[in-house]
């Protein structure tokens, strides 16, 4: 009796598995489990969460990207901002940077050139300049030359 008990329930919660299983991955159904909000907010700035599939879409224009993602940029403007209080940026500051950060590139014609690298296999600083890299490499816009 035990046995035939503990195969009931198993067949039960295999069955309903199953069934949200299928439901999740069926495209006649539209089950949908987000894993982010769609939104929130913190003190200065509300978070908003594109599309999934828009998400991936690595193919905008600089107009498109402002349309869609209003302060895509607003961390970069609030560096900026703070060092131009306190002067800008030298020459001076970035060869320093050279001496004690991991790499330092040059984009110049669209092309990426690593000018300097120090660091060994599988880092992060390979994971950024491989995002760097798909980054020229799907522009629909040329990029400014800079270092």
């Amino acid at each position: 009796m035990v046995f035939r008990l503990t195969y009931a329930y198993l067949a039960i919660i295999v069955c309903v598995t199953t069934l949200i299983f299928i439901a999740h991955i069926h495209p006649g159904t539209s089950f949908y489990l987000p894993l982010l909000p769609s939104s929130y907010t913190i003190d200065y700035y509300t978070y908003t969460f594109p599309d999934p599939l828009e998400a991936e879409n690595r193919h905008l224009t600089e107009e498109q990207c402002q349309e869609r993602y209003p302060d895509l940029y607003l961390e970069a403007d609030r560096a900026q901002e703070w060092f131009m209080a306190k002067g800008g940026i030298s020459k001076k500051m970035v060869d320093g940077a050279e001496e004690e950060g991991n790499a330092r590139l040059v984009i110049l014609n669209n092309q990426l050139f690593v000018k300097a690298y120090k660091g060994g296999i599988n880092t992060r600083t390979q994971a950024a300049i491989a995002a760097v890299y798909g980054t020229i490499l799907t522009a629909t816009e040329p990029l400014p030359d800079v270092e």
